[in-house]
């Protein structure tokens, strides 16, 4: 999944003067430069990343408690409505194993991703 870069200044304060004379900015103008550049990060992560991730993700990945129908080899659906119980809501994986044959007893197993 390609994700746009982030291409703002990130050298804000390395830029301007050490003096105030050299910086021609008033003491709050100097203080809120420390903010700005976190500010413009802040923004476009909000605005760019965060909104590429979240399409990004209600592509691919998805909580339902119905069997999926529409898989593919990335599909892992979990049977949600177990013995064990969350109060808040959850999943337990229990006797999971990562091998790169299935396992002979009736555990969980995850195929090696290479």
């Amino acid at each position: 999944m390609a994700m746009t870069s982030y291409t703002g200044e990130t050298e804000i304060i390395t830029n301007i003067g050490t003096t105030p004379d050299e910086r021609g900015l008033s003491t709050d103008e100097f203080k809120a430069k420390f903010d700005e550049g976190l500010k413009a990060f802040v923004t476009w992560f909000n605005d760019t990343h965060k909104t590429e991730f979240d399409a990004h993700l209600a592509e691919h990945a998805y909580l339902q408690e119905d069997e999926p129908v529409d898989v593919n080899p990335t599909t892992l659906w979990f049977a949600i409505g177990s013995e064990v119980n969350f109060s808040e809501g959850g999943v337990v994986v229990e006797n999971a194993e990562v091998s790169p044959t299935p396992p002979s007893e009736e555990n969980l197993w995850f195929s090696i991703i290479e």
